[in-house]
């Protein structure tokens, strides 16, 4: 809960301070990474919260073990899909989202590609903060948390006081992501122990899905519900701007 409220008030506190360095296209930009990590964060499939029930009723760290081992294979393959996607398709992508022109097509089509990785990269995560809940070591992964967070929202400011170039913005994202991804995942396989023996369960995987399609209905409302406002806002943001710019030149 801790780990949450940070977080919304982290986002909410950097808002001002970001548009005092940004446009409004490129704060878009912005918005509009936040709209894509939930957007992949659907891929999730409910697997997370299904594992952190599981881990809260384990009576076999094997069993731990080798339920995680077979979720990071599954994980590694949805990480596979996001990067042949951001890869193949990231200038349709870019010509879909961005309708700007304050950086070339080639730069967004960068951005873009950042964000999906950096998102993709977050969607990881995942499994290992709610492994975490689940052994209910709530003091610990809401300190993860809590460091990503801060430096994810706030290193970007020393960027900004240096160059508004939003390349290196969400370059730095996406180490951040690398790195905290390679903390907790180190952190939650020393705390259970098990790191070598764990194996891949596919009756596992068959005994979760109708939980965790459950919740992967939820979280696709959820996202819709959520995050449609912030799209909406990123787009027609830009669009303003551009039919402004044409009343100017007429």
């Amino acid at each position: 809960l801790f780990g949450r409220f940070w977080s919304i008030t982290a986002n909410l506190a950097v808002v001002p301070i970001y548009l005092s360095y940004l446009s409004l296209e490129s704060f878009g930009l912005i918005a509009l990474y936040t709209t894509i990590i939930l957007a992949v964060n659907i891929a999730d499939a409910g697997l997370s919260p299904s594992f952190a029930r599981d881990v809260a009723r384990a009576d076999n760290i094997q069993n731990m073990a080798n339920s995680l081992k077979t979720l990071e294979y599954v994980y590694f393959g949805i990480f596979c899909v996001i990067v042949i996607i951001a890869l193949c398709f990231g200038a349709y992508i870019t010509e879909l989202l961005i309708d700007t022109k304050e950086y070339s097509a080639n730069d967004y089509e960068i951005m873009i590609i950042l964000m999906i990785l950096s998102a993709g990269i977050q969607l990881c995560t995942a499994v290992y903060r709610a492994g975490f809940m689940g052994l209910e070591k709530q003091v610990k992964v809401n300190a993860y948390i809590v460091l990503y967070s801060f430096a994810r929202l706030f290193g970007p400011l020393v960027i900004f006081i240096w160059s508004i170039d939003l390349i290196l913005y969400f370059e730095y994202q996406l180490i951040i992501s690398i790195i905290y991804f390679l903390l907790i995942r180190n952190s939650f396989w020393c705390e259970i122990g098990e790191k070598q023996s764990g194996k891949f369960d596919k009756d596992y995987l068959h005994s979760i899905k109708r939980f965790a399609g459950g919740l992967f209905i939820v979280s696709i409302m959820s996202a819709i519900t959520m995050q449609l406002d912030k799209f909406m806002v990123s787009h027609f943001v830009s669009k303003n701007n551009k039919v402004d710019g044409s009343k100017k030149v007429i």
